[in-house]
């Protein structure tokens, strides 16, 4: 991370990720002689490193810059004290001033990109003050709304829709992570991070006493959104199946197993049309989906395909199939397929 470097000529600063240049006050003519000696005075401080003041004399001359009609050199200025500040380890406070400077100035060019390098500050100031998590949020749901064509979105959508699952928000979730694009590098997890919003939300609903009516009006929407990911507007399996595609499908069987034995059959049918779709599923997916197909061949008694995807259960699946035990013995005692079930029983409890 680098630190500003004032000269009089010019004013470098680096926020985080982004890169800010004032240009020479010779270049803003409404800027006055006294506004320039401020920011002289400012740049020697800095280099004192007496940065608290330097950053005081920095506000004096923004306010002086606005007040002189210099609208541009004091947004500048301003954002060079935030800066400062950002430099000394003062993310709360940097945030803060970028935010404000931002929604103060919303037409300014480099507003959008300054917000956002407060949403980032105040992503740094919640590691040591969790108090300012509200502030997190609330600033990248400003810059949703404020800048909503702006190309910076995709992103603070993203960060936002992590922090909303995180946080225990996860219908709220649900929404943002729907609007990623499928162009978007982060499509794919997003379509995968669905399942785990989907059975957040479930839980919730458990929670709050929502009987089945409810769970199952929930699981009708979440299909409704999520489904034409994989099968498009034709309602058809894709010829070619993409990773996205096939994340979404785990995610919709995760959330329709967990609604009950009825939805069982869905889960199982799209799960297997992913497994068998072309291009070939890799190795990474065939290991997240085997525990979810395996359970959902158990739901519908199909004990002999069960077995089949339990030989891909990968290392890191044996504690999802503690529970499969449970479910297996259960089938064995209600006569179903016995042979099957005590050989699915068998090698479950090997592996």
């Amino acid at each position: 991370m680098l630190s500003p470097r004032p000269t009089t000529l010019a004013l470098t600063t680096a926020l985080l990720a982004t890169a800010f240049l004032l240009p020479a006050l010779g270049e803003e003519p409404s800027a006055s002689v006294r506004t320039a000696i401020l920011v002289a005075d400012a740049e020697k401080l800095y280099r004192d490193g007496k940065y608290q003041e330097a950053v005081t004399l920095y506000d004096k001359a923004s306010a002086r810059a606005f007040s002189e009609g210099a609208v541009g050199t004091a947004f500048e200025l301003s954002r060079t004290a935030a800066a400062v500040l950002q430099a000394q380890g003062q993310f709360g406070e940097a945030g803060d001033r970028l935010r404000r400077l931002a929604l103060a100035n919303a037409d300014h060019p480099e507003a959008a990109d300054s917000h956002r390098a407060g949403i980032v500050c105040l992503a740094e100031a919640m590691k040591n003050t969790p108090s300012r998590a509200t502030d997190y949020a609330d600033a990248m749901s400003e810059f949703l709304q404020q800048w909503p064509q702006h190309p910076a979105c995709d992103e603070v959508r993203w960060w936002l829709a992590k922090w909303r699952l995180a946080s225990g928000s996860p219908r709220q979730a649900i929404k943002l992570l729907l609007a990623v694009p499928v162009d978007n590098s982060n499509h794919e997890q997003a379509m995968r991070l669905l399942g785990d919003a989907g059975l957040a939300t479930l839980a919730q609903l458990s929670q709050q006493g929502a009987d089945a009516k409810e769970r199952g009006a929930f699981v009708t929407d979440f299909t409704h959104d999520l489904q034409p990911v994989v099968t498009g507007e034709a309602n058809r399996w894709p010829t070619q199946w993409s990773d996205a595609q096939r994340a979404a499908a785990v995610s919709l069987a995760r959330v329709h197993l967990a609604c009950g034995q009825a939805n069982a059959a869905y889960a199982h049918r799209i799960l297997t049309a992913a497994a068998a779709g072309r291009p070939a599923a890799d190795q990474g997916w065939l290991a997240e989906a085997a525990p979810v197909l395996v359970r959902t061949a158990l739901a519908t008694r199909d004990l002999s395909g069960a077995l089949g995807w339990v030989g891909r259960l990968s290392p890191a699946s044996a504690p999802r199939c503690e529970h499969l035990v449970g479910e297996l013995e259960t089938e064995a005692i209600d006569g179903a397929e016995p042979a099957s079930a005590g050989a699915l029983l068998l090698t479950i409890t090997e592996r």
